[in-house]
């Protein structure tokens, strides 16, 4: 089975192919700021503008055709509501176009399968750090079970509002870690 995978839960717009549990292909590009951060609409607005671009360079890379797609999967929750409807669009109009079935996936669970497929740890306990997710994760009994999370500032959030106030746009995560890497 060929899945066609739509990534839109905030700043990345991506879109991946897999067949039967490999990844093919992974193309994405990432909304980026000068400074500030993300102001929601412009963060649809670039997804909207790339999502035909990334289309094609999944397939390319996964090197198979739109007409080899079995099942579309598109990010459904949770995420930034504007770019979460780019995503469901999209996989709407793929939909349409090929007549094949879509699937709305957790993006949260997302990351975890990922991580079991590039893993060979068995029953992994995760630390999930995503924009305003901080959760401490584990498989148990066919279901995962969330043990912690933070309920206050979650650790994502915390650097982006951290970069707004020093000016470094976003994402500010890894302009932080060379400014701390340049430090003494």
């Amino acid at each position: 089975m060929i899945t066609l995978g739509i990534e839109c839960t905030a700043h990345t717009w991506g879109i991946a192919i897999t067949k039967n549990n490999k990844i093919l292909s992974n193309a994405k590009r990432t909304f980026t700021t000068e400074k500030g951060g993300m102001i929601l609409n412009e963060v649809a607005d670039h997804h909207r503008k790339y999502k035909d671009k990334i289309l094609s360079e999944a397939l390319e890379q996964a090197r198979v055709k739109l007409e080899d797609i079995d099942l579309i999967a598109f990010s459904n929750a949770p995420g930034l509501a504007p770019c979460l409807l780019v995503g469901r669009d999209f996989a709407q109009e793929l939909k349409e176009k090929l007549n094949k079935p879509v699937i709305g996936v957790n993006h949260i669970i997302a990351h975890l399968e990922i991580g079991l497929l590039t893993t060979e740890a068995t029953d992994p306990i995760f630390v999930f750090i995503s924009g305003a997710n901080t959760q401490i994760i584990a498989h148990e009994g066919d279901k995962y079970r969330i043990f912690g999370e933070a309920l206050s500032i979650a650790v994502g959030n915390a650097f982006d509002k951290l970069g707004r106030t020093l000016g470094l746009g976003f994402p500010a995560g890894p302009k932080m870690e060379q400014i701390a890497k340049d430090g003494s």
